[in-house]
């Protein structure tokens, strides 16, 4: 077998003339060949989900079949008004379905040994590039890094 493999990290998941391109912990950089696109054109950009401000920890992904996945994740060490929450004290997940549209479910459990305050954003960007042409377009080689002399 001749030709080179290479890894791609991504999940993409479709249905119904619509398909996700996300990293392997479920969010989408707009930077990258990722987003939800519905027939040739990319309608999100950008999705991220944090706590307080930081990432969440991937702990595990399942795939059910061509349109499903699945995520869990638990915070790393982070603050809040009262003091420290220590990695793992929460959990999130997140359960993704792709068919025609977009729908997640979120679930987020505190195991801490007291009550927590916290701030979950999910940010959500779209700028509904074409991905064959015209103003907008998503062009592979503007994301392809510059050749070396």
């Amino acid at each position: 077998m001749s030709g080179v493999r290479t890894h791609h990290p991504t999940v993409v998941l479709f249905g119904s003339n619509t398909a996700m391109v996300c990293d392997l912990s479920g969010q989408i950089a707009a930077e990258e060949l990722q987003g939800f696109f519905a027939g040739d054109t990319r309608m999100i950009s950008t999705y991220k989900i944090d706590v307080n401000g930081c990432t969440w920890r991937t702990l595990g992904r399942s795939r059910f079949g061509h349109g499903t996945a699945q995520w869990e994740f638990q915070n790393r060490l982070i603050r809040d008004v009262s003091g420290e929450i220590p990695a793992g004290a929460l959990s999130f997940g997140l359960r993704r379905r792709v068919a025609g549209a977009v729908h997640d479910d979120l679930s987020l459990r505190s195991f801490a040994s007291r009550l927590v305050r916290l701030r979950l954003v999910l940010q959500l960007d779209a700028d509904f590039a074409d991905l064959f042409g015209g103003e907008g377009a998503i062009h592979a080689a503007a994301h392809e890094p510059a050749a070396r002399h």
